[in-house]
């Protein structure tokens, strides 16, 4: 009798811990956060529940989502909430930094540097650099020299990479504007 009652009551509460973690999965598709932290504050699932294969890789996918955007306040509560491992957090944020800049988005890739405090070694690793320089090309292209010049600046690229993309950008608007008033004609 003793043994059935302990066989029922694991039975039950394995239900329970599979319906979280089937809620917080459902939650992090949806991108609800907050209602994914409010299940873990209320309802308490277990540490399993929690760093259950399933859970863990829809934080992480959430994370990588969320990097697209530079969300770094919804990547914190997820770190803390699912208490995903540096490691993980590391690569992704580096893929996400290197992402937004071989865009040419400075701001949420310097947002995510700072707020998810990536290293110096991480920052100047050749992925890094060679995104950073990419995006001082597209964003010359564009003629904007503004974010180009936050780009250099924020990761120390070399002056000869500076000159030799000054040059490129002056000859391509020179080029650019010599055909564009050759076709006017």
């Amino acid at each position: 009798m003793e043994g059935e009652k302990g066989d029922l009551e694991k039975v039950v509460s394995d239900e329970a811990s599979n319906k979280d973690a089937g809620k917080l999965i459902d939650l992090f598709e949806q991108g609800d956060i907050d209602a994914a932290g409010k299940i873990i504050t209320e309802l308490k699932p277990s540490e399993e529940v929690i760093q259950s294969a399933e859970v863990q890789s829809a934080a992480k996918a959430r994370v990588i989502e969320c990097l697209e955007y530079g969300n770094t306040d919804s990547i914190r509560k997820i770190i803390t909430r699912f208490k995903l491992s540096e490691e993980f957090v590391e690569s992704a944020a580096k893929a996400g930094v290197i992402d937004l800049l071989e865009q040419g988005y400075i701001y949420p890739a310097s947002k995510i540097i700072t707020e998810l405090k990536l290293s110096e070694e991480v920052i100047q690793s050749a992925e890094v650099q060679s995104a950073a320089k990419a995006g001082v090309l597209k964003r010359l292209e564009q003629g904007n020299i503004d974010a180009a010049s936050k780009i250099i600046t924020r990761f120390r690229l070399s002056k000869e990479f500076v000159e030799s993309a000054a040059k490129a950008g002056v000859r391509k608007t020179l080029v650019y504007k010599l055909l564009g008033m050759s076709g006017s004609k």
